[in-house]
């Protein structure tokens, strides 16, 4: 084998394995070490997200405005810096009821969720209706009454998300304003990552939080030139992706070891045996490199020798899922 193809050989393994494992491949120079925040994505830059809660803090002068206007007693909430997450990073809080809605992008897919604590809700509720114990009750369930008069609630803050949240003229989010209360769970997989929105009331702690899908917001703060490059870009890697899975890479299957002294070696002779360290019947490694994938049984097929796979490792799951969805 000449050194290109060597080379070209030890690159498709190492691709592969990095689909198996979700890993980074690892460059010959070690960097420096770091101190970074593995926990958060880095979706949007500093100046993204300067421009992202420029917008957040129009978003919390419509819900003021709004609000004022339904309620009998003006009511002023203010934003919190958007923040980013992975999905499980952002779990209810434990002990904390919440009334909860969804949230659609402009196609109508769920892309995240507004979270009003059930304490917060109430409050307000009680206010529609002139109660003078805004925390009465805090933990009950809402009249059908009461929960029209939140859903109307929910529909002014919808209305504010929507008008400040356009692209050429049309709503990039939009609220389902129908109140679920209970645990709540955020759209999209593990690596899905999210912008946190927090407005809250003064001299409160607790606030509306929104919850949206960090890619939701592309067309409007990136850019649509840019948006559309990241989706080439994945479409490129998903090409790339599909040309490692159909490209032929050796597998070695290691049948197992044998320990002798040197004088034994040297007296062995044709027809002689050699005594291997694993037992008849037991499975033997398939690998790549240096990396078992698979193992598996001794069998014949026809004139040649052949493996029986009977022991998945998990190690390729993911590339054989990967080529089965395409």
């Amino acid at each position: 084998m000449s050194p290109q193809d060597s080379q070209l050989q030890a690159g498709i393994t190492q691709r592969i394995l990095e689909i198996a494992y979700k890993a980074p491949s690892i460059d010959g120079d070690t960097p420096e070490a770091v101190d970074f925040d593995w926990t958060a994505p880095r979706h949007f830059t500093g100046e993204q997200l300067e421009t992202l809660n420029g917008i957040v803090g129009g978003v919390s002068r419509s819900i003021s405005k709004l609000l004022t206007a339904l309620l009998p007693t003006p009511i002023k909430v203010h934003p919190q810096p958007v923040s980013q997450h992975y999905g499980p990073g952002l779990q209810p809080i434990k002990g904390q009821i919440d009334y909860w809605a969804s949230i659609v992008n402009g196609s109508g897919d769920a892309c995240g969720l507004l979270i009003m604590p059930a304490s917060m809700a109430v409050g307000w509720v009680a206010k529609l209706l002139g109660s003078v114990d805004e925390n009465a009750g805090e933990d009950r369930d809402l009249s059908p009454l009461e929960k029209s008069l939140l859903t109307d609630i929910l529909d002014a803050i919808g209305r504010a998300l929507s008008d400040a949240f356009q692209v050429e003229g049309k709503a990039i989010v939009r609220l389902e304003a129908k109140p679920t209360k209970g645990h709540w769970e955020l759209p999209g997989g593990e690596a899905e990552e999210f912008c946190r929105m927090l407005f809250s009331q003064e001299d409160q702690e607790q606030g509306v939080s929104m919850l949206i899908s960090s890619e939701t917001f592309d067309s409007l703060i990136v850019g649509q030139d840019e948006s559309q490059a990241r989706s080439s870009t994945a479409d490129s890697l998903a090409d790339l992706e599909q040309h490692v899975l159909r490209s032929t890479i050796r597998v070695d299957a290691w049948l197992g070891t044998a320990r002798a002294t040197m004088q034994d070696l040297a007296a062995l002779d044709q027809g002689d045996i050699l005594l291997v360290q694993k037992k008849t019947g037991e499975p033997v490694d398939v690998m790549i490199g240096e990396k078992v994938i698979l193992t598996g049984l001794l069998a014949k097929s026809g004139s040649n020798y052949a493996i029986q796979i009977v022991t998945p490792t998990g190690r390729m799951e993911s590339v054989s899922k990967a080529s089965a969805a395409k």
